[in-house]
């Protein structure tokens, strides 16, 4: 298998304290940053090539709304494009059937060994 237009992800997590911003008890902007990153991961990792791994270079949401601690939110990955070694993706994020957020992610697929010494 391999990294196709299209392909999309899926990942709910239910909010905790610890995705909360530090002075409003509702969902961090980081948080749901990290929730993209780790939804674009689980759609492609068993399509990239062997000895593989990917690294972000751009992420850009628009945070839209709240979810308090509890809420359950579900973050939508789309495969839009794939440029040699990069991927790009579309965002979406709902709560209560809302949308919270949208945007872009872009990752390059790199040797597992990428970074290390």
């Amino acid at each position: 298998m391999a990294i196709e237009r299209g392909l999309v992800g899926k990942k709910t997590i239910n909010v905790t304290s610890r995705d909360t911003a530090p002075h409003v008890p509702v969902l961090s902007t980081p948080a749901l940053v990290q929730l993209y990153e780790q939804t674009c991961t689980s759609a492609i990792k068993d399509r990239m090539p062997t000895d593989t791994t990917h690294v972000g270079f751009e992420v850009n949401i628009r945070h839209l709304g709240p979810v308090p601690v509890g809420g359950e939110v579900e973050a939508t990955v789309e495969v839009t494009e794939l440029r040699g070694n990069k991927v790009y993706f579309k965002l979406e994020a709902r709560y209560q059937g809302n949308k919270i957020s949208d945007g872009s992610y872009s990752c390059a697929i790199v040797p597992a060994r990428f970074g290390v010494g």
